[in-house]
């Protein structure tokens, strides 16, 4: 087995939008800790695989596509053997399309994406013998912000590590590790380019073993918020990171790495079934509430971040009627879900924002006994709850797709994921 390993520097120029949060009061003034771009790539056989972290919310389709033909044509490595995770800091430019949450920067992505690319190919260009191992740890960073109130409401604190060391060294050439806890600690207010806690995280496991390349990948954080809070200092979020840097590494320390392993990669596009659009007269009536809302807040706001919020909403409530007066039904949406298997270890990732009992549910089906599981990876489509959680409604549920797309996808969603996820996980099990 081979390994090789890059990063580069994504950071966008000052000025430029950032996205996550609503009502943010202007564009980037600054850079606190440069964002980048990590990549490892693996190598046994003719199988190659790669997996790319990110310091971004999340990003477009499109431009996940053209960073994988690209790839391909560069290394020769299949579109679906590439996994491109975000962080999902939002304290990070606008990178994907979101109604009222930052506009795209088009000369700043075109940059990014070459960039994505080239440093898969230097990643590729350095492989060099290699073994790895996987490692489990634990640490609560989150709490579930549904359930607040709710000392049993799920959460996941589990801290998954990958170690690939250069072959008979000892020495690791790169660390990824994960957890499920939303990047939100800077808040809002929060107006300089930052990691958030993912960048500490990864700086203390670069500390704890020079010479190593760390990568952080968010697990299914979609309803699990940072327990210190949101809209805290820079300082509140280096402890946070340094806490799970320290965890990680001392997982890491402990793994027994192994001189072979099987690679094998296996991709699936599932379509989720979309709730059909309101009859036309709601759909109006709704459109009229939005459009009263945001005359309201031009005349009376100057805060950029709310009126562009409010234009977004009305966006959005054009587009529904659009879809009423067509009269049409059975929309759906893709969602593609990814597996990369490692030896005993097996990396899922999904192109959406998962709850996290997608985390706790899948750790209990897998037949692989190292798991990671990804959120915010290969794009994002938006939330997609479980079933069980579509009678709470709330944010997740009855508003969040409204930046995302037009139509919310059904509960029977989740299912249909779970069945692939299986599918996929026996099949590369079996090989």
């Amino acid at each position: 087995m081979k390994a090789g390993c890059a990063r580069v520097d994504i950071t966008p120029p000052i000025g430029v939008d950032m996205t996550g949060f609503a009502a943010r009061p202007g564009p980037s003034r600054g850079v606190r800790d440069p964002l980048h771009a990590r990549a490892l790539v693996l190598e046994e056989g003719s199988e190659r695989i790669g997996i790319v972290t990110m310091d971004l919310l999340s990003l477009d389709f499109g431009i996940v596509d053209w960073i994988r033909r690209e790839v391909q044509r560069r290394t020769g490595m299949a579109g679906d053997h590439l996994l491109l995770s975000a962080s999902h800091t939002h304290s990070g430019p606008a990178t994907i399309s979101l109604r009222g949450l930052g506009s795209l920067d088009s000369h700043y992505l075109d940059v990014l994406r070459r960039q994505v690319a080239g440093v898969v190919q230097m990643a590729a260009e350095r492989l060099e013998p290699a073994e790895l191992g996987f490692g489990n740890g634990q640490l609560r960073l989150g709490l579930n912000r549904r359930h607040p109130r709710k000392p049993q409401a799920p959460r996941s604190d589990g801290v998954d590590v990958l170690r690939v060391d250069r072959a008979g060294t000892g020495h690791p050439l790169a660390i990824l590790f994960s957890c499920a806890v939303h990047p939100v600690i800077l808040g809002p207010s929060n107006l300089q380019l930052s990691r958030d806690y993912p960048g500490a995280a990864v700086d203390a496991i670069e500390r704890a073993f020079p010479g190593a390349l760390g990568l952080f990948a968010q697990g299914c954080c979609g309803d699990i918020n940072p327990e210190v809070g949101i809209g805290n200092d820079f300082g509140v979020s280096d402890r946070a990171g340094n806490s799970l840097g320290a965890e990680a590494a001392r997982v890491a320390a402990s793994i027994q790495v192994q001189p072979s392993a099987t690679l094998r990669a296996a991709s699936r596009t599932v379509l989720l079934p979309q709730f059909d659009p309101p009859p036309l007269a709601e759909a109006r009536e709704t459109l009229k509430q939005k459009e009263s809302v945001d005359e309201k807040t031009r005349s009376e706001s100057k805060n950029r971040g709310y009126l562009l919020f409010y234009a977004g909403l009305v966006e959005w409530a054009r587009a529904v009627c659009e879809l009423s007066q067509a009269g049409l039904t059975g929309f759906s949406q893709p969602i593609e879900i990814q597996c990369l298997r490692m030896g005993d270890g097996l990396i899922s990732a999904l192109s959406g924002e998962m709850l996290v009992r997608y985390d706790l549910r899948w750790r209990g089906l897998s037949p692989f006994p190292y798991n990671f599981i990804l959120a915010y990876s290969n794009g994002c489509l938006g939330y997609v709850p479980p079933a069980e959680e579509y009678p709470f409604g709330g944010y997740e549920v009855d508003m969040a797709y409204q930046f995302y797309g037009t139509l919310m996808v059904r509960p029977e969603s989740e299912e249909l994921i779970f069945n692939a996820l299986t599918d996929l996980a026996r099949s590369l099990s079996a090989s």
